[in-house]
């Protein structure tokens, strides 16, 4: 599966629709937005803090707030118009026993889902960071964005 599609929309092309096979789902009740692959069923959470949804519509997420560091976030936003400073990152974690996937806006260290210090983050151009704790993850994770 081809992640390289949705990570190019997500960083250039906000006024178009979600490029097939992926589409963005919208959880009011729940407070998420995450994209699924209609072509596989693998679905992607996004955790920014402000998702942009296209036409002037903004979707402010605070589930993510508690494992993603603002004033790191705010630093990382100053340099990225700078320098080559990936602008997002896909984190999973499998604690649950299900692998979990994330968008992010800066590496994470604490799990979303347990908050112990054990994340995978990864740009969309390759791996930045890995936990010791999860190299068959790691191995998953490569050949699952590989694909």
């Amino acid at each position: 599966m081809n992640t390289t599609v949705l990570f190019n929309f997500l960083l250039n092309d906000r006024e178009c629709t979600v490029p097939f096979p992926w589409q963005a789902i919208i959880d009011i009740q729940k407070n998420l937005v995450y994209y699924r692959n209609n072509e596989t069923g693998f679905v992607i959470y996004d955790f920014r803090p402000l998702v942009d949804l296209g036409g002037g519509v903004f979707f402010e997420n605070t589930i993510g707030s508690r494992f993603i560091d603002q004033e790191v976030l705010h630093e990382i936003s100053n340099l990225q118009d700078f320098q080559n400073i990936p602008r997002l990152f896909l984190l999973s974690t499998s604690c649950s026993g299900i692998t979990f996937y994330g968008i992010v806006e800066q590496p994470v260290i604490r799990c979303p889902l347990c908050d112990r210090i054990k994340l995978v983050s990864q740009t969309c151009k390759g791996t930045i960071a890995f936990g010791k704790q999860n190299e068959q993850l790691q191995n998953n994770m490569v050949e699952g964005l590989d694909n």
